[in-house]
């Protein structure tokens, strides 16, 4: 029986990683190409190779979209539009049923999903990653203000600003800047795409906003803040909260092996002193007088520049106090999460990505590395998780969660494989 055809495009290629065990149970049904940017991979990080020799039989493709300095030169927008049509002939996209596709608002995804593909094609909109959202904003969208009245004041899905954007005073950096647009608004968008692709691709109302003008059919999400803010622009039923093929071997509970997740630790020596001795404390807490027979792992973001330092403290502080042990930056997390009784550290995905990669590990969050950066409503990106927001301060669970709880309601996660397969 001739397998159907499914298309992934993610801009991101690090994001590939959280979907492997999906692609091996797809990919007994499905024809699958994946295409992605080289945004992640211009930082050579090993982690990509890994990922890459874990994709078998599927056809993955690589968009030039960056040049080394990870910025798109005239050279490099030149050469994405050529490498396109170069693909075009080598993929037969009006052959696909289903386009998976983590946005529609960088040019080479517009490309591919209104140009390339067909009519029929299917095509659903996915976000990986939690609520990119600020807090302050998305606090009110939950206490029940309409989406609508901070809509053009957010950018990129990230930033927010009531006031509008400082005028550059740099003479170097503001003609970057309009060179930068240039490049994309003219020669990318209109000049060089007419060229190549016989169309324009404007940036449409909300593109810059939502990085999404154009719905897809379906929206699925991977956390339960994006289901709550997406739920605000799509129909209720169009927005799927999902979850990924797990591969935990757990097969008992007795492990003595405690992970702290690492994630861009203030580079200030104080601050970063101050928040080891944290990370300590709710090390001595957990384990209480069995500290002897428990083992401290420590795995930093693969994107830290500072690791020397971070680990360097850590050694002079810890001493021969009890035993820890330094893991690799480019370790999935997922290979190791049964081996760990408790995970945890400041507000990162990486929290949620171990909980759901182990039935047989707890998770906390600690609330003061958390304040600084997230104030006292750090845990709403998390909501709903199975994250332990732990206040350390106060050697409690975080009461404030409560204030949120009653936004919970009972939904449950569809698997994603098995819904992409049922689709169509």
């Amino acid at each position: 029986m001739k397998k159907k055809k499914l298309l992934f495009c993610l801009h991101n290629f690090f994001m590939i990683k959280n979907y492997l065990h999906d692609l091996n149970k797809l990919k007994d049904k499905f024809d699958i190409t994946i295409l992605t940017s080289n945004n992640t991979l211009s930082t050579k990080y090993k982690i990509n190779k890994i990922t890459l020799k874990k994709i078998n039989n599927i056809k993955i493709f690589i968009i030039p979209y960056y040049g080394t300095d990870n910025k798109r030169s005239l050279f490099r927008i030149i050469y994405n539009h050529i490498y396109l049509l170069k693909i075009k002939k080598k993929i037969l996209f009006k052959d696909f049923e289903i386009c998976i596709s983590d946005n529609n608002f960088f040019i080479w995804q517009r490309i591919i999903l209104e140009n390339y593909l067909s009519k029929e094609c299917k095509k659903l909109g996915i976000t990986t990653g939690s609520i990119a959202l600020n807090l302050k904003v998305f606090k009110k969208i939950l206490q029940g203000q309409k989406l609508e009245r901070f809509l053009t004041k957010i950018h990129k899905l990230r930033f927010y600003s009531e006031n509008r954007r400082k005028k550059e005073k740099n003479l170097i950096k503001k003609f970057s800047n309009v060179k930068e647009r240039f490049l994309d608004i003219i020669v990318d968008r209109v000049i060089l795409s007419l060229l190549f692709q016989k169309k324009v691709f404007n940036y449409k109302t909300y593109d810059l906003n939502l990085m999404e003008t154009d719905k897809f059919e379906k929206k699925i999400v991977f956390y339960y803040s994006n289901y709550l803010f997406w739920k605000q622009i799509y129909n209720k039923n169009d927005v799927i909260l999902c979850k990924h093929e797990n591969n935990c071997i757990c097969n008992n509970s007795n492990k003595n092996k405690i992970l702290f997740l690492s994630s861009f630790m203030d580079e200030n020596f104080d601050e970063l002193s101050n928040q080891i001795d944290r990370v300590i404390n709710f090390f001595y807490t957990i384990n209480k007088n069995d500290i002897n027979k428990k083992e401290l792992h420590i795995k930093h973001h693969p994107m830290d520049k500072n690791i020397i330092k971070i680990n360097k403290v850590f050694k002079d502080k810890i001493k021969n106090k009890f035993k820890i042990k330094f893991i690799k930056s480019d370790v999935i997390l997922e290979n190791i999460s049964c081996n760990y009784k408790i995970a945890f550290g400041m507000l990162s995905t990486a929290l949620s990505d171990i909980k759901k990669s182990c039935k047989n590990i707890q998770v906390y969050c600690l609330k003061s590395l958390d304040m600084k950066s997230y104030g006292n409503d750090y845990f709403l990106k998390l909501l709903n998780e199975e994250i332990i927001f732990y206040d350390d301060l106060n050697n409690r669970n975080d009461i404030n969660v409560e204030k949120f709880t009653k936004k919970i309601k009972k939904i449950s996660r569809v698997n994603f494989s098995n819904y992409i397969i049922n689709y169509i």
